[in-house]
């Protein structure tokens, strides 16, 4: 079985304040290995928490960035698993932009657009970002479990998605294997 790779994520916003935030909060979630988990492991057993992903968080402050950071990634085989937009960027490209672009680039990507803003129509985002399945929307100011549990659930849903297709893969080959002739020496 492949070594599970990071959890990829892009943020852009344009205050940095904000992307100072997103760091602390997805850095939270990042496994621990000190001195003292490997005493309390040694003493008591491995803890009963759930794996936590280990996440690589790109942070930009421009719509344009952020689309040509995903285009570098899909050309490099590393995609992202999520990018957060904030709706407001100036003097770029609104959040919306860059998420029909990096829509035209990655259909898999999950897309959660962030704002501050009351005005924001989730319908019309989403016939314009499809699928609806892959778009969610994040209120300003955010709390940080819920910052946190978005990537929790894309990365788990990445890792099934994986597991899905491997498990299809493996079903193909044992079908294709079935049908082969076997040949006579």
């Amino acid at each position: 079985m492949k070594a599970r790779e990071p959890f990829r994520v892009l943020v852009a916003d344009d205050e940095p304040m904000l992307l100072d935030s997103y760091r602390y909060v997805i850095d939270d979630l990042s496994p621990r290995r000190d001195r003292m988990t490997e005493l309390e492991e040694q003493l008591f057993g491995p803890a009963d928490t759930p794996p936590t992903p280990e996440v690589e968080l790109c942070c930009v402050r421009q719509g344009e960035a952020a689309v040509a950071h995903v285009r570098d990634a899909l050309a490099a085989g590393r995609r992202f698993g999520a990018a957060f937009l904030d709706m407001r960027m100036p003097p770029g490209i609104s959040g919306l932009e860059a998420a029909k672009r990096i829509r035209a680039l990655d259909s898999l990507i999950n897309i959660v657009i962030v704002s501050g803003f009351a005005g924001v129509d989730a319908r019309k985002i989403t016939h314009d970002v499809p699928p609806a399945d892959r778009l969610f929307f994040l209120a300003k100011p955010f709390q940080a479990r819920e910052l946190q549990q978005y990537v929790l659930s894309f990365s788990a849903r990445l890792e099934n998605d994986r597991i899905e297709k491997e498990r299809r893969d493996e079903e193909l080959e044992a079908a294709a294997d079935t049908r082969r002739p076997l040949h006579a020496n």
